[in-house]
């Protein structure tokens, strides 16, 4: 706790020490010793930094060794963007060498407010030139260069010498590239260490800061060039893209720059003075009118357009502190060196990190993808949409990459690569879950079998069978739904496998096992049989019922008389109106039915024996020969014919004629009774 104390405190003795003594400070010093040489955030910069309140606004300048930046800075200095200025000298903010070797080292800030513009302070940022001579430098260190001077600024300035050509534009559009890629992998390391912290700016990421504008100066421009071609400083960018006579295939992409920066601008500024002595100096002893008009003209557009394109340092639109920017310069520098291959054109190096990039997202999502654990109550469809919304992520990464690189062919073939290969891992993955929900189902099929065989087993081994089912139906039935029952049990077996899974393959699943027992549905079906079989030996319903019911009523005879007679004497007593009303209903209906029958009945009878006796005489008379006297025409007559009759069967043919034409006079007799 002390040592945190001692050093803040000498963090604050250093930045007071340079606020009073009007130096700049060191931000970011370069590690003299180090193989790879980096930039590391001073004690007395961020003490600087985080003593900023927001809002506040950097301008840096960043380009080549030896093309002028310090003294472009100093030019630019407070009273440079004063409107209102008379032509006085400022004191010059940093020091300016006048050799051919970098003069400055890291990055450095005057800690003075060199304007305001709507309450908003306005700082400097100097920067150690690209390409030196020395052989500290290295691409690697020149990206870091330019990635903490963009970090840091609201407007950036490139500042380059005349005259300038396509390559100068292919060497920001790599600087450019790296620093997106740099910014690329910062946000993949914060997402993989401190996305999960409650803390916002923590879990925000640096390359959510909004991006400055962007000012190219180009110095010692010759400005009657482009007056003579009628060309704006745009136009003159733009055909210097198009129509480059000294490159080949110069397919540089401006609006690769116009995405990476809120505004570009070209700058041309004349040459400040046409006397070499003072142009070799420092800049010490120049006054404001040793420099030509037009290069005053020059630096005064200069000073106004980056006044009117200024803005407070953000975030995502939002102000920050200095102590927020500190917050994101470190998380950076956790992000690791950059490596960028020595002797290796823009291009090829920043096509070698979209390389690098892709096999970055496979082995993230192959790390991600196991995580995503094949659950027990997981389907198909949940598994798949999880893995393709994770891969589609990655997918969507690359596409930003690449899209913020420009999408120049070689990039867009660096994605499309990558999205075949996640392609391949996704359709790896759900090929790998389906063979393990097939063996699921087989295992778990195997288990519902046995146990559905042993269940229907009991069956044909109880001794209840025929006790517990009387009707065979009944039992079919029930046999039948136990059947179905497992069928569907067997059905919901299936829910890790996809909804469109063929269903005669998911049948020989479920009735295959993992074993030979392919004859199981069979068997399931034969054993339904024989206890159907079983249960045809059983006793019938009625014999069961009367060997149940008639000793229980044998031994229980006294009982159960003695209870009916109970019951019926009781039922007598309470029911006795109605039992006495339906008596009397009774009897006067049968009263009347019985007079009805035999009036029906006398109706009936009476013509019948009268035709009967009519036809009887006939035929004694005709048939029989008989005399009158002769006749048998009374009761006892009648027995006497009978007699006869029985005597005279020998004649058949006479009896039958005779019984013959009285049957037949009866029914012709009837017949004209109820139709005529």
């Amino acid at each position: 706790m002390s040592a945190g104390i001692l050093t803040l405190l000498l963090r604050f003795t250093l930045l007071a020490t340079c606020v009073l003594a009007e130096r700049p400070i060191l931000l970011f010093s370069r590690e003299e010793n180090a193989a790879n040489p980096r930039l590391a955030l001073t004690d007395e910069g961020q003490a600087f930094l985080e003593s900023l309140p927001a809002p506040f606004a950097i301008i840096s300048a960043v380009g080549p060794t030896r093309t002028g930046k310090s003294f472009l800075l100093n030019q630019l200095s407070e009273v440079r963007f004063d409107k209102n200025f008379n032509g006085a000298t400022a004191a010059a903010p940093f020091s300016v060498g006048s050799g051919v070797v970098s003069h400055t080292h890291g990055l450095w800030i005057w800690p003075q407010v060199v304007s305001m513009k709507n309450g908003v302070p306005i700082y400097l940022v100097d920067s150690e030139g690209l390409h030196g001579v020395e052989s500290v430098q290295s691409s690697a260190y020149e990206v870091e260069l330019f990635v903490h001077a963009t970090m840091l600024s609201s407007s950036l300035i490139y500042n380059t010498w005349a005259p300038m050509d396509a390559s100068d534009v292919r060497t920001l559009k790599g600087l450019t590239a790296f620093a997106r890629l740099f910014m690329m992998d910062v946000a993949a390391a914060a997402e993989n260490t401190e996305s999960q912290n409650g803390n916002e700016l923590l879990a925000a990421n640096p390359g959510s800061l909004d991006s400055p504008t962007l000012h190219w100066v180009v110095q010692n421009f010759n400005k009657h060039a482009l007056q003579r071609a009628k060309w704006t400083p745009a136009e003159f960018l733009d055909q210097l893209i198009r129509k480059d006579a000294f490159l080949e295939n110069a397919n540089v992409d401006l609006q690769f720059l116009h995405q990476q920066f809120r505004s570009l601008e070209l700058a041309p500024l004349s040459r400040p003075s046409d006397d070499d002595f003072i142009m070799a100096g420092n800049g010490e002893d120049v006054t404001w009118d040793d420099f030509r008009q037009e290069y005053r003209r020059d630096l005064a557009a200069l000073a106004g357009s980056l006044r009117q394109s200024v803005r407070p340092k953000s975030l995502n639109g939002v102000p920050l502190s200095g102590r927020e920017l500190v917050c994101l310069l470190k998380k950076s520098e956790r992000a690791g060196p950059i490596q960028i291959p020595e002797h290796t054109a823009w291009d090829r190096a920043v096509h070698l990190k979209l390389e690098h990039e892709g096999q970055r997202l496979l082995d993230a999502f192959a790390s991600l993808a196991e995580s995503v654990l094949v659950e027990e109550t997981a389907t198909f469809e949940l598994y798949s949409a999880k893995i393709k919304a994770l891969a589609n992520r990655h997918i969507v990464s690359m596409r930003g990459s690449v899209t913020s690189l420009g999408e120049d062919s070689t990039a867009m073939m660096a994605a499309t690569h990558l999205e075949r290969q996640l392609d391949a891992k996704v359709s790896n993955l759900l090929a790998g879950f389906i063979a393990y929900s097939e063996h699921q189902v087989k295992v778990l099929s195997d288990l519902e079998h046995d146990r559905f065989l042993q269940h229907l087993a009991l069956y044909s081994r109880s001794s209840k069978l025929c006790q517990e089912w009387w009707l065979q139906s009944s039992l079919r039935k029930h046999l039948d739904r136990e059947i179905a029952a497992h069928q569907a049990r067997l059905g919901t077996i299936r829910h890790k496998l996809p909804a469109r899974y063929d269903d005669g393959r998911l049948n020989a699943l479920h009735r295959a096992g993992t074993g030979l027992a392919h004859e199981r549905a069979q068997r399931v079906q034969a054993i339904r049989n024989d206890i159907l079989l079983a249960h045809l030996d059983c006793p019938s319903p009625i014999d069961r019922a009367i060997s149940i019911t008639v000793p229980f009523v044998v031994r229980h005879r006294q009982l159960l008389t003695a209870l009916g007679s109970i019951l019926a004497a009781a039922g007598a007593f309470y029911l006795r109106d109605q039992l006495l009303s339906f008596t009397l209903r009774f009897a006067s209906g049968l009263a009347r039915v019985s007079s009805r029958i035999f009036q029906e009945f006398a109706a009936f009878i009476i013509p019948v024996l009268a035709v009967a006796y009519v036809l009887w005489i006939i035929v004694q008379f005709y048939i029989l020969e008989r005399n009158p006297s002769q006749l048998r025409y009374t009761p006892a007559g009648a027995v006497e014919e009978w007699a006869t009759a029985k005597q005279a069967m020998s004649s058949v043919f006479t009896g039958i004629v005779s019984l013959t034409t009285i049957a037949g006079g009866v029914f012709l007799f009837l017949f004209a009774r109820r139709y005529w």
